[in-house]
């Protein structure tokens, strides 16, 4: 038996080469162009979906061999990649943080994730990649925003008759910005026996908590009287109701 070798002109080689690679270059720009983008705004606390299908069809010689997510956070300020999907596994890299679940399906091309509790800290980009051989690194990428809602309330200190000033009640703006600013409304007649301090504080997420303590003395004079908190916000007051409460020990 005779074998014949043979061998291409190295310019010939160059240019199958070159070739080559501008196809995978061109799969992969395809692929990536056929994966939509997106962003996302939830509550604080609160369960939010990051969806990741691919929606291309993929040739003969294609295979999705893995499924990895990314995230870039107020948390993670440095890329992590946190999530790992195959044929035959989805799990949690680089750390526990088990309020992501997969609900996805691998054989379908789609790396869902559900993500549970949602804190500020999670606010950032997600990127879900496809590792397709030969084709190449099609890419979804997602902006996700917690949002803290603004919540206003008022709350008794609980304060047992006496006659030492003590707080009396506590008005709490949060998740303002800029800081809302926060006032009491009394009857002329309990005007010179109360008086308020404010304090702000600046939290992660860039809002800003206002807490509004109501100082008195706790006797029975002030016992059953009726104060207005009012939160003042770009132009706009909301008017809390609070009726004074004192406690015998």
């Amino acid at each position: 038996m005779i074998f014949a070798s043979f061998s291409l002109p190295y310019g010939v080689l160059m240019s199958h080469t070159l070739f080559l690679l501008v196809f995978a270059l061109v799969c992969s720009r395809d692929a990536r162009a056929q994966v939509a983008d997106g962003s996302i705004t939830v509550d604080e606390g609160g369960t939010t979906i990051l969806p990741c299908k691919l929606t291309q069809k993929l040739s003969e010689n294609d295979n999705v061999e893995q499924i990895s997510w990314q995230r870039k956070t107020k948390g993670k300020p440095k890329l992590d990649n946190f999530f790992t999907i195959t044929k035959d596994d989805a799990r949690l890299v680089n750390g526990p943080d088990r309020r992501f679940k997969f609900i996805g399906a691998f054989a379908e091309h789609n790396g869902t994730l559900k993500l549970s509790n949602a804190s500020v800290l999670d606010t950032g980009i997600y990127s879900c990649v496809f590792s397709i051989f030969p084709s190449g690194y099609p890419t979804i990428k997602i902006e996700l925003t917690v949002r803290v809602p603004q919540r206003r309330s008022v709350e008794s200190t609980q304060p047992t008759l006496g006659n030492k000033e003590v707080p009396l009640a506590t008005c709490t703006a949060s998740g303002f910005k800029p800081p809302a600013s926060i006032s009491w409304q009394t009857d002329d007649g309990l005007k010179d026996k109360v008086r308020w301090t404010n304090s702000s504080t600046l939290q992660i997420s860039d809002t800003t908590t206002t807490v509004s303590t109501l100082f008195g003395k706790p006797t029975k004079e002030i016992n059953r009287n009726k104060v207005q908190c009012v939160i003042s916000f770009e132009g706009q007051n909301k008017t809390l109701d609070f009726e004074i409460q004192i406690y015998c020990e």
